[in-house]
């Protein structure tokens, strides 16, 4: 399947919103200098989750839609899946666990307990934060490859698994049940309506593919915007929901722009794109060591605020590409190898689209 390139822009650009949300609100403001700000509407970069979580169900049904029914096609799925999240997390975890045995006053109690470290490598949502702090989205999107992958074993059993998941999760929320921090929260919602995202692109006209990629920008910033600064005050369940339609127009609308008008992302959205798993999964520990040692070393009593938000999302962000082009493209060329092994016999592919994207 070609690669769609405003899909890697898109994946590109929601992964710096989230470094710049995290090295201005969690870094700078509250460690580095406390109380200041550079551009207060980076502290909407959070939505940059939202966007992902739409996305990755716009994703899975562009790739495995030929596949419902299939159920030769689930464990393909489930291998591919699996070595997409679990090598490169798992090895940057693994790292952090040695640096904070070794060196305790890097972080806290917390990240040092054998509970917390058996669920951060299995991302077993609780109340306590992983050791990757972001890690948490990833929760979420095993839970959605799981009941997906229904989908892919018995059409019938897999929709109506999919349809009660997202009745019980509305019906909780509404009634302020959504505690749950994973199985039931309102942001699972948000793979419902990547889902229609995908069913929307033939409903969309060519001629006004792009009116609904800007509707879907406008509606997806600007609430952003009027949260930020408290002119609107959604529940959870609310703010899924208009994330939600915002981030399906745009990627409804982009993707239709670029098979039917050509549209296509820089090469550098591109790069960057292909890198955001690692930008994600690095930027957050590289964050916060850069902020203890700006401030161990005093430097930060003489950088000023601007500068000292440039060093941390630009450092971390190179981490990032790094970790993607020295970790994490090494461990998914063995994981395809391996993948070719497992599913392939007398040369021939088990299953050919479930294998592809």
């Amino acid at each position: 399947m070609m690669k769609l390139t405003t899909l890697q822009a898109g994946r590109g650009i929601a992964a710096l919103a989230v470094v710049f949300y995290h090295a201005h609100s969690h870094n700078l403001a509250s460690k580095i200098h406390p109380g200041e700000s550079v551009f207060r509407p980076f502290d909407i970069g959070y939505f940059g989750v939202e966007y992902f979580f739409v996305l990755s169900g716009f994703i899975m049904m562009l790739v495995h839609a030929k596949d419902i029914g299939k159920h030769q096609a689930i464990l393909p799925f489930m291998w591919k899946r699996f070595y997409r999240i679990f090598p490169l997390y798992w090895l940057v975890l693994t790292g952090l666990v040695v640096v904070f045995m070794f060196l305790p006053e890097l972080g806290n109690a917390a990240e040092r307990t054998p509970e917390n470290i058996i669920r951060s490598y299995f991302l077993l949502r609780y109340d306590v934060e992983f050791i990757i702090v972001p890690a948490w989205t990833l929760s979420h999107e095993v839970l959605f490859y799981l009941l997906f992958g229904m989908l892919l074993v018995n059409r019938m059993l897999g929709s109506l698994a999919l349809a009660m998941w997202f009745l019980v999760t509305v019906i909780n929320a509404l009634m302020g049940g959504w505690d749950s921090r994973l199985v039931f929260s309102p942001y699972n919602i948000l793979f419902f309506f990547g889902i229609a995202a995908y069913y929307s692109l033939n409903l969309i006209p060519t001629k006004r593919c792009a009116s609904f990629c800007l509707l879907g920008g406008a509606v997806f910033l600007g609430q952003g915007l009027l949260i930020e600064y408290e002119l609107f005050r959604p529940d959870l369940l609310t703010r899924s929901y208009v994330y939600g339609l915002g981030a399906m127009l745009m990627i409804s609308g982009a993707v239709k722009c670029e098979r039917s008008r050509g549209w296509k992302a820089g090469r550098v959205l591109g790069f960057l794109g292909d890198a955001s798993f690692a930008i994600y999964i690095i930027h957050g520990p590289v964050q916060a060591a850069l902020g203890s040692l700006l401030i161990a070393t005093k430097v930060s009593e003489s950088l000023p605020p601007l500068w000292t938000l440039v060093v941390l999302v630009s450092i971390s962000t190179l981490a990032g590409i790094m970790g993607h082009l020295l970790l994490e493209k090494p461990l998914m060329r063995a994981g395809k190898k391996f993948e070719n092994l497992l599913f392939t016999r007398g040369g021939t592919p088990l299953e050919s689209s479930a294998r592809s994207g």
